[in-house]
């Protein structure tokens, strides 16, 4: 540690020279003959082989369409067996895929073309039905291709030969943006995130490390998480195409076929979002499968509450959860639970590549263990930079190269990183600063209560009034605004207590990747501008 900066372990094996398309072909080649991916819902599979053969036939089209290094190609789709296609053959050339969330309405979906105007949009079926409404907006757009058999065949018949020679080009893997994915959006429109080839191919040298151990060696992976996300797309690419997993894609998220897989394939690792993790650690229908075999739970996408943690690890009689840290700014990765080093809420160690800081947000000073502050980071896995927006990479660059992430947290004198809480979330009452995540973990913890999110409420005397949006229980119909407050009231201390009150809702809003969306939860209530620090 040099002055309260700590730095992550060296990478386990030395970052390949290659590029990330040439990375695809060798994985490609080596599992040739190997189903892939398969369809959870229909059964339909791909092999490695035929996936080979579309994208050197598409690599040949782009090539015919006088793409290049720079120019970019966008992605609009649920999870499908087909999504990876386009990405895979859009990494030969070095040309940039952008990845756009399927859940997006109209206006983010124009924000975000409008933003990167890819010249091509492959969509699925579903997604081509949404965007054929609006499509005469978008004139840049020269092609829509739909991802299936007949899809891809028609897009190649038309526009060059089907048996294309397949073309790696050389890049400079520090420059070249891999992809453009889009921020949560907490604030605003959605920014467009630049991942370069050589941040994506650290990730691949992370999943390759027996130390964080993101994967078990079994045949099968469940695809649940979305992937237009960076957690999705990163994670499930290396663990088919790099490492010979065959995936099994879930194209929304069914429980009830979730957990029959996890029984049926007896898994013994799994890596969820936030979302799952309360699914697991409070639904019922949870004890109508045998997940005995699982072993080990990876989850990342907001704090982990120690109610959760302890619930899923009692039910499902298993030793620990390690929790993953990281932003889509950083390719994911900022910290993980080693194997073998947990601690109870802590979302583990820098990873190899990575250095971070505890930054007090008045001072600028960076703070020594246990002290909270803003954690801002830096290394091999830090984002390119926003896309065509420069007034936000000086807002998020520090003078010094580092990177603001936006949450509070600290570190204790072993190294362990724990996060408190978003610096523009806390709630200031009076003259106290409230965590919603705290309040949402306890709110988690009374057996009435199925969710829950916490968000500030204006108030002129007082400055904001803690709220919470509670989700009930199937069998709570009789629980009360009244019982919850009690509940909170007799269990914190007095600026944290729910003084905005109590509203029971259906569903607490999360993005893709389970994170709430307090933006959405504040328009339950009216328009009400966000707190400021």
């Amino acid at each position: 540690m040099d002055k309260n900066i700590l730095k992550g372990p060296d990478y386990h094996m030395d970052l390949p020279k290659e590029s990330l398309g040439k990375l695809f072909y060798d994985g490609l080649i080596k599992y040739n003959n190997k189903t892939v991916f398969v369809d959870e819902f229909t059964g339909e599979t791909i092999t490695n082989k035929k996936i080979l053969e579309i994208t050197t036939q598409l690599c040949g089209v782009f090539e015919n369409l006088s793409l290049k290094e720079g120019d970019l190609i966008g992605i609009y789709s649920e999870n499908s067996i087909y999504y990876f296609i386009p990405m895979i053959a859009a990494s030969f050339l070095g040309i940039t895929t952008v990845p756009i969330s399927n859940y997006y309405l109209e206006a983010e979906l124009t924000h975000a073309l409008n933003l990167t105007k890819p010249s091509i949009l492959f969509c699925s079926k579903e997604s081509s039905k949404n965007f054929s409404k609006i499509r005469e907006k978008f004139g840049f757009i020269k092609h829509v291709v739909v991802m299936d058999f007949t899809g891809f065949n028609s897009f190649l018949e038309k526009n060059g030969e089907k048996n294309g020679v397949l073309s790696l080009k050389e890049v400079n893997s520090e420059e070249n943006v891999a992809l453009i994915l889009f921020s949560s959006g907490t604030t605003g429109l959605p920014k467009g995130v630049m991942i370069t080839q050589k941040n994506f191919i650290c990730r691949t040298v992370h999943c390759r490390d027996p130390r964080l151990k993101y994967f078990e060696p079994k045949d099968v992976i469940l695809g649940i998480l979305p992937f237009f996300h960076a957690s999705g797309l990163m994670t499930y690419t290396v663990s088919s195409i790099l490492l010979g997993h065959t995936l099994r894609v879930f194209s929304k998220f069914d429980p009830n076929l979730y957990l029959e897989a996890i029984q049926k394939y007896k898994l013994t690792q799994i890596q969820i979002v936030p979302t799952v993790t309360v699914f697991l650690a409070k639904n019922p229908i949870v004890d109508q499968y045998d997940l005995s075999n699982l072993e080990d739970i990876l989850t990342g996408g907001s704090p982990l509450s120690e109610n959760v943690e302890k619930r899923i690890m009692d039910r499902l009689k298993i030793k620990h959860i390690r929790q993953i840290y990281g932003m889509t700014e950083t390719t994911l990765n900022i910290t993980c639970v080693p194997v073998g080093l947990w601690k109870q809420g802590s979302v583990g160690k820098l990873v190899p590549g990575m250095m971070a800081a505890i930054r007090d947000p008045e001072s600028g000073e960076f703070l020594s263990s246990y002290k909270i502050g803003e954690v801002i980071v830096k290394g091999d896995m830090v984002m390119k930079g926003y896309f065509k927006n420069p007034d936000a990479n000086n807002e998020v660059f520090l003078e010094n190269g580092f990177l603001r992430t936006g949450d509070l947290g600290y570190f204790d004198d072993e190294g362990n990183y724990f996060i408190v809480d978003r610096l523009k979330e806390l709630i200031k009452y009076k003259s106290f600063q409230v965590a919603p995540a705290e309040l949402e973990g306890l709110l988690l913890k009374n057996p009435k209560i199925l969710d829950a999110g916490v968000i500030g409420l204006p108030d002129e005397e007082a400055g904001e009034l803690p709220l919470a949006f509670v989700v009930k229980q199937p069998h709570a119909h009789d629980l009360s605004e009244e019982e919850v407050i009690k509940y909170v009231s007799d269990n914190v201390s007095h600026q944290k207590r729910l003084r905005g009150g109590v509203k029971f809702v259906e569903a607490i809003p999360k993005n893709a990747s389970g994170k709430i969306l307090r933006r959405e939860l504040r328009k339950m209530i009216g328009n009400i501008s966000k707190s400021k620090l």
